[in-house]
């Protein structure tokens, strides 16, 4: 290595090279080439020996990495292995022998099951106590009472309204009363709430003092003529507390002389189970003209 320095040296002494900013200067001229290296690549320093024992390193490196690779997986495959033999050990089957000489003969085939127990007999049903039947006499008996349907009223209120000269008329007063019940225990009424619409009474209100209605002039002068069917609500003390038209002949004109006269009339109260109690009173009142 020293003589190849030394004749190196040589060379360059020899030759007057001259390097300014990386350039070669050669008898006061610049070489554009670069640096020439190639006299240094086999000169046993630096990088060449870098070079040289790099691969030895690596060699080294790779088989360390493997030898350790190589170790876990024998380890690990070894307790894989452990693991697995012990969840498949088999579990001891116990053999039970039976002898077949000791064995019971089967129950025999047209062995018959015994009969199913009858059915309980039922008891007939039986008619119910109702007592001794007590005859009532005729004059005991307490008076019919009539239900009237719509025709019937309707005929009332023909039959029984008034014609006359500019006149006005009360048909009958009707009502619809439900059947009679029994008797039941008295409760307490509220004298305040209306009664319902039908209600069996034994007494139904009546009229003491009928106000006639005056017909309208301007009905009058119209020639016109129509029935106005009304309620009145009655109270226990007989005295109307308001009314409402039911119906009417297709004209409100005859409406506020109907109501006038039904609320400035005066009756007698519903009577039911020996008391005077609230109840509706139906009022039909015929409009008529006199034939001319």
């Amino acid at each position: 290595m020293r003589e190849t320095m030394e004749k190196d040296t040589a060379k360059s002494s020899s030759t007057q090279t001259d390097y300014t900013n990386g350039h070669q200067r050669e008898n006061g001229f610049i070489k554009l080439d670069y640096l020439d290296t190639e006299r240094y690549r086999n000169i046993n320093y630096g990088a060449l020996v870098l070079r040289k024992e790099l691969h030895n390193y690596l060699a080294r490196v790779s088989y360390a990495a493997s030898t350790i690779v190589v170790s876990l997986i024998y380890v690990t495959w070894g307790i894989i292995q452990e693991l697995l033999k012990d969840e498949a050990e088999d579990v001891p089957v116990v053999v039970q022998k039976i002898d077949i000489a000791n064995l019971q003969p089967p129950p025999p085939m047209d062995e018959k099951a015994p009969p199913p127990p009858p059915p309980a007999a039922i008891k007939p049903p039986q008619a119910p106590d109702i007592g001794e039947i007590k005859k009532v006499k005729d004059e005991e008996a307490p008076p019919k009472r009539t239900i009237a349907d719509q025709e019937k009223l309707k005929e009332a209120i023909e039959k029984n309204a008034i014609t006359g000269e500019d006149s006005t008329g009360f048909a009958e007063a009707a009502r619809v009363i439900a059947p009679a019940g029994p008797p039941g225990p008295a409760e307490a009424i509220n004298d305040n709430a209306d009664p319902p619409d039908f209600i069996a009474v034994e007494k139904e209100p009546q009229f003491i003092n009928q106000v006639k209605p005056v017909y309208p002039e301007i009905a009058r002068k119209a020639g016109i003529e129509g029935r106005v069917v009304l309620r009145v609500l009655i109270d226990k003390d007989g005295k109307p507390q308001k009314a409402q038209i039911l119906k009417n002949p297709g004209t409100d004109i005859f409406d506020e002389a109907a109501i006038a006269s039904v609320m400035q009339s005066s009756y007698s109260p519903a009577i039911q189970n020996g008391r005077p109690v609230k109840c509706w009173l139906t009022v039909p009142i015929k409009f008529t003209l006199s034939a001319k």
